[in-house]
Order: C-alpha cells, then structure tokens, then sequence
C-alpha cells in the first residue's frame, strides 16, 4: 500500500497503477484522486473508496467526467463507497471488504481516506 501526504505531486503517478492507497485529506488530494478514479471508471476499472474522513465528493467525479466529455452517470454507478465514522469502522471495513474485493478485482484502485 502506498501512502501518499497532502503533497500531491506523487499523486498523479498512480493513473495507472492498480493497488491501494491510504491519503491524507486536504482539498487538491480529493480532487486529484477523483481526476485518478475518473480515468479507471472510464478505461472499464472498479474503484473502491473506504472514507475515513469524509472526503469523497461525487461532485467532484461528476465535474472531471464532464471535463473529460463523459456522462457521469455510468461512472457513478460503478464506484463502490464506504464511510468509517471510527477507527475501528475503518479497519473493519478495509479487512472485512477493501482487501477482499481487491483480491478478486486485481485491476481494481482501492483508495481509503483516513484522519489526518
């Protein structure tokens, strides 16, 4: 799992890379990760969001697939969202059904949010 800080520099070489990632909340990590999940939903890929911080904005996927020329319907759809509202929610929900669904959907981006 990589981590990636407020810094997002780093962020935009995970496009297209599978795999999970824990991020540190702040308003250009939301929105970079919502630009990083638009291109897996578009190329046909699953994303899978555990939000330990209450971050993930859908406004934000629907405004970048219509930058992008998309109908954000069918993205939305396929974006699976989880919110954690403790610590122990969180650690749950990634055992119990972040790791899981990863192992079937190798191709899939697992992204968790988590307190900073």
């Amino acid at each position: 799992m990589a981590h990636l800080s407020e810094n997002t520099a780093g962020i935009l070489d995970v496009k297209s890379e599978p795999g999970t990632y824990l991020l540190c909340s702040g308003a250009g990590v939301c929105r970079a990760t919502m630009e990083i999940a638009a291109s897996f939903l578009v190329a046909g890929k699953k994303v899978f969001c555990v939000d330990g911080d209450n971050s993930f904005n859908p406004y934000i996927l629907s405004a970048t697939a219509k930058r992008m020329g998309i109908n954000p319907h069918p993205l939305l759809r396929q974006i699976f969202v989880a919110r954690a509202f403790t610590a122990h929610q969180l650690g749950a929900m990634v055992v119990r059904y972040l790791a899981p669904a990863l192992a079937r959907d190798p191709d899939a981006l697992g992204i968790i949010y988590n307190r900073s």
